[in-house]
């Protein structure tokens, strides 16, 4: 029998980051349905307005012969983002299937915006909406969408399998402890408090820098800080001795890395913050966890024993010492709720309730 077809409209995907990693993998389930076209487009600077003309062209071409049963829309969160995905949420209002996948708690500001708020509460009423994080799902019952489907991020496989007593690690004497950041490198992330939280920790020592600070992910800009403020301060700071920058690094020598850790910290105020992949691995793999207790955050940790910290260097040095200072029975608990974990972001339990979203009619 012959495929049916469908659409995806999406960001470029060469980019290593979560939002990719889990629309990659949400590609590959559509196309053991339907025969798949994909349309990605540059964000930014990179914007090609022909190539996104020829786009609009083909799939407004396929919804006319009636060629395309829905499109998968992984929605953009700006101003101009909104803009950009504007002509494929018009054929909602036309009785047109269109699935909108949300990855970023910003979503909801859409529809706050003084100049947006009226038309995109109009055309995304009519979608069918994908959240990762049960925080969000007051905002969109409260104002009447027509179809809002909770779908949780997972971890792929490869990430997945380990052996978890070998795996929770506690601080060992003589042994550094090692701390990793897992994320983007952006200000309100908190990158720079945690920075200083380690620093204190380590002068503290008198130069026996006892706290290793592994670093990976790029400089991105906030409301906070531009790119080229950000890189100024890491030229600044790149020199302790207890500091690693190792960059992105494919999924193999990631894994080696975060099995050699023994916390991942995130005390993150950053407003895209939804369910971010650093820490639902640090959760699978039953790390030490620091993170904020922002709505998301905290929907995100669930009833994994973590520490919430204010974005505060001190506040975060605390957390981390008693991280280092953990007793057998916390660890115990670390190990069953990553079991637990596992359960809760596999990908199987990912591709069954992405699939039965998509086949709903």
């Amino acid at each position: 029998m012959q495929k049916k077809l469908c659409s995806v409209w999406t960001v470029d995907l060469t980019a290593i980051n979560g939002q990719n990693l889990i629309t990659i993998e949400a590609i590959k389930l559509l196309k053991k349905e339907f025969k798949v076209s994909i349309y990605e487009y540059q964000s930014g600077l990179g914007f090609h307005f022909l190539k996104f003309l020829r786009n609009l062209f083909s799939i407004y071409l396929r919804v006319i012969l009636k060629k395309n049963k829905f499109i998968y829309l992984v929605c953009s969160r700006s101003f101009l983002g909104f803009l950009r995905d504007f002509p494929i949420l018009i054929l909602s209002l036309m009785n047109y299937r269109v699935i909108v996948h949300v990855h970023g708690s910003d979503f909801i500001y859409l529809f706050k915006n003084i100049i947006l708020r009226n038309i995109a509460r109009r055309l995304y009423r009519n979608c069918e909406i994908i959240i990762p994080s049960k925080h969000l799902l007051n905002y969109f019952e409260e104002n009447n969408f027509k179809k809002i489907y909770l779908c949780e991020n997972f971890i792929s496989n490869e990430i997945l399998i380990y052996e978890e007593e070998n795996n929770v690690l506690v601080k060992e004497k003589n042994k550094k402890f090692k701390v990793l950041w897992n994320s983007n490198i952006i200000s309100s992330k908190g990158f720079f408090e945690t920075y200083n939280a380690i620093k204190f920790l380590n002068d503290i020592k008198k130069g026996n820098d006892d706290i290793e600070f592994i670093v990976l992910g790029k400089c991105i800009k906030d409301t906070e800080m531009n790119v080229s403020k950000i890189k100024n301060k890491l030229n600044k700071i790149q020199k302790s001795s207890w500091l690693k920058f190792l960059n992105q690094l494919n999924r193999k020598k990631y894994k080696k890395i975060l099995l050699s850790c023994n916390i991942v910290i995130l005390p993150s105020t950053y407003i895209c913050e939804c369910q971010p992949l650093a820490i639902l691995e640090a959760m699978i793999y039953g790390k030490h966890i620091i993170v904020c207790n922002t709505p998301a955050l905290k929907n995100t940790i669930g009833s994994y024993p973590a520490m919430f910290a204010k974005r505060d260097k001190h506040s975060i040095a605390n957390n981390i010492d008693k991280c280092i200072l953990e007793d057998l029975n916390n660890k115990n608990k670390r190990i069953k709720a990553s079991k637990e974990a596992k359960l809760r972001f596999s990908y199987k339990r990912f591709s069954y309730s992405f699939l039965k979203i998509i086949s709903e009619i």
